[in-house]
């Protein structure tokens, strides 16, 4: 689950996952822009990642 806090200013939140690919390439690709007034949290229950992978805040401020 991704989320903003109670502090997060009005703007968008873009979150990406880094991790790599079947041919051991690193990749990116964004997973969720969240923004306070219309979309505060993204559940990530569907999404399958291969570990190891790392959530980046690739745009905004948060907290996340």
């Amino acid at each position: 689950m991704l989320c903003l806090t109670k502090r997060a200013e009005e703007e968008c939140n873009v979150v990406e996952v880094m991790a790599r690919n079947h041919y051991h390439q690193e990749i990116a690709v964004p997973v969720a822009n969240l923004k306070l007034s219309c979309q505060f949290m993204f559940s990530l229950e569907d999404l399958q990642l291969q570990p190891p992978v790392t959530f980046c805040l690739k745009s905004g401020s948060g907290p996340m």
